[in-house]
């Protein structure tokens, strides 16, 4: 109630006037006590800004705490935190399909910068129910714990209390919401302070947007030497073996990392792919999870409870991808579906007859590479 209050009369006040009140407020209340609370008059004869008053109220960060040990990103760290360190990058899109690990390593980024580099936080806002401009504002307000107040627009109270901050925010699955993205650009200018993270299966296609493409975990081995075959897995296999321990005790055998890398390699590294193949491991021995999977991907399912339902399957990943894209460009994309790989003269080609037609055929691409169904190797 008290966060409240002052966030309301902070808003009709300038600066030099909120600092004021809390100098008049901090000498009142200390007014006659005794020397012993000499320090605390002496905090008061600096004041403070309002915002720090609020934001040593509150929690720092409300980055969720993981469930499992982070496995290997090193190389996607160490760029994501190059890149936030450069002042003009202040909007980062971590973009990629569904399951890749894009929230995980957002997290996971968030935490060691945090602790450096932001003052005032980093904050996870989660938007995978939201849909709506307002429903984003709510969203963000709750996790940064600010309550907005009658009268003013609640856009304008957001931006009002971020404005003096220097903080981070996590926006996750941002691709429900993706018409609210010139609010961001409108956050960024107002708060010089602020940078963003965005996870999101399609790009924001903002000016102020850098964009960071997440893939699977690396398949290839390690340096590592030693007698137990974990030394040297990849990083994809290293994830594997955590989530096999899990349901069963024994695994870690030569032979079944060996099959654990061909499972790897067949969901092409996805942490949401692996995760669910080690889950059948309940029932099913190495050999055979890869072999099902080769055979009918459906496999890759769970009937764990605490899984969000779009996590389930990487049929209900796929699908809901599918929905994001127009007609044109679903037929597009089935007929691409028949080649492994290709360069954009075949892919015309392919989709001549009527539907990626040559005017059309490179918007159609780049529109499947921003929504992360197609990815650009480097020989283009």
């Amino acid at each position: 109630a008290i966060i409240g209050w002052l966030q309301e009369q902070r808003a009709l006040m300038t600066m030099a006037e909120a600092d004021a009140l809390l100098d008049a407020a901090g000498m009142a209340a200390l007014n006659g006590r005794t020397a012993e609370e000499a320090a605390l008059r002496q905090r008061f004869a600096k004041p403070a800004t309002l915002s720090d008053e609020l934001h040593s109220l509150a929690p720092a960060n409300n980055l969720p705490a993981p469930a499992t040990p982070f496995v290997g990103r090193a190389k996607e760290l160490a760029e994501i935190a190059q890149r936030l360190a450069d002042p003009n990058c202040r909007l980062l899109s971590l973009l990629g399909s569904g399951g890749v690990g894009k929230s995980r390593l957002s997290i996971e980024a968030a935490r060691r910068l945090a602790a450096e580099a932001m003052p005032h936080g980093a904050h996870f806002v989660a938007l995978a129910s939201v849909d709506s401009t307002d429903g984003m504002l709510a969203a963000i307000a709750h996790a940064l714990q600010f309550d907005f107040y009658s009268d003013v627009p609640a856009r304008e109270q957001l931006l009002g209390y971020v404005r003096e901050k220097k903080l981070l925010l996590i926006l996750d699955n941002f691709e429900g919401v993706l018409a609210s993205a010139p609010l961001l650009a409108e956050m960024l200018a107002g708060a010089p302070g602020l940078k963003l993270i965005v996870t999101s299966r399609e790009a924001l296609n903002v000016q102020e947007e850098w964009l960071y493409w997440v893939e699977g975990l690396s398949l290839l081995a390690s340096d590592g030497a030693g007698e137990n075959p974990s030394d040297a897995a990849p990083e994809a296999v290293q994830l594997f073996a955590q989530c096999a321990k899990r349901a069963r005790a024994d695994f870690g055998s030569a032979q079944d990392y060996a099959h654990a890398q061909r499972i790897c390699g067949l969901v092409e590294g996805m942490p949401l792919g692996i995760e669910l193949a080690a889950s059948w491991l309940r029932t099913l021995p190495c050999e055979r999870i890869a072999h099902e999977i080769e055979r009918n991907l459906d496999i890759l399912s769970t009937r764990i409870q605490n899984v969000p339902e779009r996590h389930r399957s990487l049929r209900a990943v796929f699908e809901q991808s599918w929905q994001r894209l127009t007609e044109i460009e679903q037929r597009a994309f089935m007929r691409l579906s028949v080649l492994r790989g290709f360069n954009a003269e075949a892919a015309e080609q392919v989709g001549a007859a009527s539907v990626v037609v040559a005017e059309a055929g490179l918007p159609i691409l780049a529109a499947l590479v921003d929504k992360s169904l197609l990815r650009v190797s480097a020989a283009g």
